[in-house]
């Protein structure tokens, strides 16, 4: 019987084990629920601390902490009780998470996640509605570049099909350019050549004139070549004049000459009545008696 009671209290302690089980049990996946967030938790501070904390001086308490006791007081945070202020984070999450899934599956967020998608369809055909006009207005513009590039080619005489006769007709315009520029180079240059020598032949006028070259200078040669300019507008002007007068002149004698010829043939006298012109004047008429 002692035995028997013996192994009764026994079995009475084997079943409070269990229990005893259950609780640790559930104390231990608290514990790995803890230690989840607290991993989470330190890897965010980790990632959201800047980089260059790790070379700060180790001067500073909070930066002389190594990870040996960091390992060692893991242990003692897993079995110590959980921050106050840290479940209710946790718990605010939850709550929040929660309360957002139950409003998922509510009619109302439906409805808005509707209206939404509806919104975005319209932005989107609008969207691709002004992409259309855009491509549309992209592609006139380049026919109408492509008409005015084409005319100017063919204003420059160039027949250009491909990219490779447009390269060459390239290379022909910069060769012909760059002839004319040293063309115009050369033009200047026996420009400054004639400016010299014409100063110095002008130079050489002046002393031919005994005129003080150091008097002499543009604006009076300017003012003397456009006086110049008007003598001879004006003797030009008088030329016409006499040119003018001349011929009124010739016109008016021949007027006179054709009245003096009118005036001396008398219109009474008839052909057969008048007697042949003689060949010579100076040789008298034959009479009658000389015949």
């Amino acid at each position: 019987m002692g035995k028997a009671c013996k192994l009764g209290g026994g079995g009475g302690g084997r079943r409070g084990r269990p229990r005893k089980g259950v609780a640790s049990a559930a104390m231990e996946r608290q514990n790995r629920k803890n230690q989840r967030a607290l991993e989470l938790l330190h890897a965010r501070t980790l990632a959201a601390a800047p980089p260059h904390d790790a070379y700060r001086s180790p001067q500073r308490s909070h930066y002389q902490l190594t990870h040996k006791p960091q390992r060692g007081s893991y242990g003692q945070w897993l079995l110590a009780p959980t921050p106050p202020a840290l479940q209710h984070l946790l718990e605010s999450i939850k709550a929040q998470y929660l309360h957002f899934m139950s409003y998922m599956k509510t009619p109302q967020y439906c409805s808005n996640l509707h209206q939404v998608l509806q919104q975005e369809k319209r932005k989107h055909s609008e969207l691709l509605c002004r992409v259309r006009q855009l491509y549309r207005a992209c592609q006139s513009h380049k026919e109408r570049i492509k008409g005015l590039f084409q005319g100017k080619l063919e204003e420059l005489g160039v027949r250009a099909l491909t990219v490779e006769d447009l390269l060459q007709a390239r290379r022909e315009i910069s060769a012909h350019n760059q002839q004319l520029k040293e063309k115009s180079l050369q033009l200047e240059k026996d420009m400054g050549d004639l400016r010299r020598h014409s100063l110095a032949m002008l130079k050489a006028r002046c002393e031919e004139l005994k005129l003080d070259w150091g008097s002499l200078c543009l604006e009076s040669l300017l003012k003397e070549g456009q006086a110049l300019r008007s003598q001879i507008s004006e003797k030009q002007r008088h030329c016409l004049e006499l040119q003018i007068s001349i011929v009124e002149l010739e016109k008016s004698h021949r007027q006179q000459e054709l009245l003096q010829l009118r005036a001396y043939s008398p219109c009474e006298d008839s052909p057969r009545h008048r007697s042949p012109p003689s060949l010579d004047p100076e040789m008298p008429k034959l009479g009658p008696a000389d015949a």
